[in-house]
């Protein structure tokens, strides 16, 4: 277990050093792909009393698939420097505008490749500069199948305005291998002054 462990540490620095020119150009096509789209909040958002919140994040944070969104178009891919093969597909959608001091709700969607399915993944949630993560910072998801999306809510607080990261580190283990992925998620924070 302390090979693993050496091994998803080793391989999180150095993709993590990595991944700063594609956190540029994902925050670009996040920019170009999502604009209007955070002001539009889903229809069950709207009517939802803000009570029942909390048991919505629950239900997300435990069973892992509660918070499906409607479609893939929704969905952004994060960033991922870790070479040709990618084993799993890792990616998001940002609940609303990301704003200093306001909790942001994320639902990440991690799906593995056609014909791999996953034994055990074990998630490590970091948050770069100015960014931090509410949520708890890991988790662990079994049996992952094939081209069958998981879904997992993070809430993050942006503590300052600009470009912000959050990286997720996957440590994952097949019947054949164990390798670790870090994916970028890049966020774009606005001063609360300037919130609508």
């Amino acid at each position: 277990m302390q090979i693993l462990a050496r091994q998803w540490q080793s391989a999180a620095s150095l993709q993590r050093a990595a991944a700063r020119p594609a956190l540029v150009l994902a925050v670009a096509v996040c920019l170009l792909v999502g604009c209007g789209r955070a002001a539009a909040p889903a229809a069950n958002d709207a009517s939802s009393p803000s009570a029942s919140e909390p048991a919505d994040d629950s239900a997300a944070s435990t069973s892992g698939d509660e918070a499906a969104p409607p479609s893939d178009a929704d969905l952004v891919s994060a960033v991922n420097n870790g070479g040709p093969s990618k084993p799993l597909t890792v990616k998001f959608r940002v609940e609303a505008r990301p704003v200093v001091g306001m909790p942001l709700k994320i639902l990440l969607a991690l799906t593995p490749a056609d014909q791999i399915s996953i034994d055990h993944l074990h998630a490590s949630l970091a948050a770069g500069e100015g960014l931090l993560v509410q949520s708890p910072p890991s988790f662990d998801l079994s049996d992952l199948k094939a081209g069958t999306p998981q879904y997992r809510e993070v809430t993050v607080v942006p503590q300052q305005t600009g470009v912000l990261d959050l990286s997720a580190t996957l440590l994952l283990q097949t019947d054949k291998t164990t390798e670790a992925r870090t994916y970028s998620i890049p966020l774009i924070a606005a001063d609360n002054s300037s919130s609508p």
